[in-house]
């Protein structure tokens, strides 16, 4: 989803910083890559298909870069129970009923032709420039996490447990492009981190709190 096909989108309660700025500029430019990847795959031949091996480099590197294992599977959940149930808080208290775009509720196979959904949605936008959502669904459907930045927008469908269903990614130069799952997943944890930092400082902030 793209900032200018939503409402106004909240910056962080009481002035509290991004979670995502406590990582270095190494750091980001590392996962600024990655999105790179999944944004432009045609751009990046050299690292699928018969080479798919440099991907596993790629990822490794990175995942040594990172301070926390990003990538490891015994760090998961990347988000508690808890953290996600202050979200939902959260998106009852202070989110907004909209229309998602019709190409991304298609593009997560959730609608058809010209189709949409009416969600309710919550969002931030952090100290990076970057915008984050997470809308909920109807009848127990799911979420879908969605993170847009200045090289495109990621958008994700998880069913009601948290697990992951479809991506894409959308940028003007691409339009709208699938992400599989085993790519996706990577830059989705990427997301819940965000997420759970963000419920952190919620519940610090006491910005739910009667």
């Amino acid at each position: 989803m793209k900032k200018d096909e939503l409402p106004e989108v909240r910056t962080h309660p009481g002035n509290l910083c991004s979670p995502l700025s406590k990582i270095n500029p190494r750091e980001r430019e590392s996962l600024g890559f990655l999105r790179k990847i999944a944004a432009n795959p045609t751009e990046f031949a050299g690292f699928t298909g018969t080479n798919g091996f440099r991907l596993s480099i790629l990822i490794a590197v990175i995942s040594f870069l990172i301070p926390f294992p990003l990538f490891a599977d015994d760090v998961k959940p990347f988000i508690t129970n808890g953290q996600f149930l202050e979200i939902l808080v959260d998106l009852g208290v202070s989110g907004t009923t909209v229309m998602l775009p019709a190409r991304v509720t298609k593009g997560l196979g959730l609608t058809h032709l010209d189709e949409t959904l009416t969600v309710k949605l919550d969002s931030f936008k952090d100290d990076a420039g970057a915008f984050h959502f997470i809308a909920k669904l109807d009848n127990d459907a799911g979420f879908i996490v969605s993170v847009t930045d200045l090289l495109a927008a990621h958008d994700f469908y998880v069913n009601k447990d948290r697990v992951l269903v479809s991506a894409i990614s959308v940028t003007e130069k691409n339009g709208v492009v699938s992400i599989p799952n085993k790519d996706a997943q990577k830059l989705l944890d990427v997301e819940w981190v965000y997420w759970a930092g963000m419920a952190d400082r919620l519940s610090t902030s006491g910005v739910n709190k009667k």
